[in-house]
């Protein structure tokens, strides 16, 4: 009987444990799939804005302040989707992505920094590009789970200095 018994539970528990893992595939499965969507577009967008800022800084038919209103025009809906890309990203690289983007967009259109600013531009689209191939890597899924153990060991080691005072 107990033998029985501990096979039905262990049959249960299997299947509870089988349906967890596969809804976690087909989360990750479905939240690759959207990163990979919304970073080409944010992407896409970048580039877009890069190009339409290009031509408003050297139009010189365009005033000062109509320059600087146009380059303000065309950067509010790269940072608006920006705010929409940190909601994919993990934490712990949200607010470098956010921050680089910004920089990225602050540097490009603003002309009176010279040519001096596309290296700062380049690294900073680089870094935003070494931030989405991170997370669109097959092994995406690992760092939680490694950044989950890291708390749990760092819990314990506190336990222990505080059951030793």
């Amino acid at each position: 009987m107990i033998q029985v018994l501990t096979m039905v539970a262990a049959a249960f528990f299997g299947g509870f444990l089988g349906l967890y893992f596969t809804q976690q595939a087909q989360h990750h499965k479905w939240l690759l799939e959207k990163r990979a969507e919304v970073f080409s577009k944010f992407l896409q967008m970048m580039d877009d804005a890069r190009r339409s800022m290009s031509d408003t800084i050297y139009n010189r038919d365009l005033g000062e302040q109509e320059r600087h209103l146009r380059l303000t025009e065309l950067c509010l809906p790269v940072m608006s989707y920006a705010r929409i890309v940190r909601l994919y990203l993990p934490s712990d690289t949200r607010d470098e992505f956010y921050e680089r983007a910004k920089d990225y967009v602050d540097r490009y259109s603003t002309p009176e920094l010279g040519d001096t600013r596309l290296k700062k531009v380049n690294e900073d689209m680089d870094r935003i590009q070494e931030i989405f191939e991170r997370e669109l890597s097959a092994y995406f899924w690992v760092r939680p789970v490694k950044s989950r153990l890291t708390q749990i060991t760092r819990h314990w080691k506190r336990r222990k200095e505080t059951s030793k005072t």
